[in-house]
């Protein structure tokens, strides 16, 4: 073999490994392309699961409450049928290619479509978290008695309860006109009425 053969062969086996190198990373990144599609779909499915799950358990209480969980229950849904509809145009791509034909690609758009509604998704369920936990506090903060609804006086918390009630016992009323009008306010100590 004289040293122009020995080039050529070098070259070309350069060329060929650099093809396979390319091959590898092509088919590398069509295989994180479709794993992140498919985890975007798992997780969206899941969301909208979750969410549901929630609103089962937990009251929607108020409009915004409610539109929050709407928005989020539409946003994992955008994110699954555009990542569903991504795996059919992909579908079609590749039938295409291998058959030599041209097709539009409007996988791109999908793509961003189910990235935005996922992100949208995950920020809505995350509010809707949040405003759950905020009305849980109240509501425990209420019932325990240290947050009044009460403009007036925003100083201090109102603890006032009526425990004393029980201290005022009811007496019997007189048997008949002409005994003497008395009441007993504490303990057995009669008193005049005035």
């Amino acid at each position: 073999m004289t040293d122009q053969e020995k080039a050529d062969e070098q070259e070309r086996l350069s060329m060929q490994e650099q093809l396979d190198h390319r091959n590898r990373l092509r088919d590398a990144w069509v295989e994180t392309a479709i794993e992140r599609d498919r985890n975007l779909l798992m997780l969206s499915s899941g969301g909208i699961g979750l969410l549901l799950t929630i609103a089962d358990k937990l009251p929607l209480s108020t409009q915004f409450t409610l539109c929050l969980f709407m928005g989020a229950v539409f946003a994992f849904l955008v994110s699954a049928i555009s990542t569903v509809w991504i795996f059919h145009v992909n579908k079609g791509i590749v039938e295409s290619q291998l058959n030599s034909l041209q097709q539009r690609n409007d996988a791109g758009v999908l793509d961003k479509l189910a990235v935005w509604g996922f992100a949208a998704g995950v920020f809505l369920s995350c509010t809707l978290t949040f405003c759950y936990a905020v009305d849980s506090y109240s509501n425990s903060q209420l019932k325990k008695g240290c947050i009044t609804m009460d403009a007036k006086d925003d100083r201090k918390p109102k603890t006032e309860s009526f425990d004393g009630i029980a201290k005022i016992k009811p007496t019997q009323p007189p048997t008949s006109a002409q005994e003497p009008s008395t009441t007993t306010v504490k303990g057995d100590q009669p008193q005049k009425k005035e």
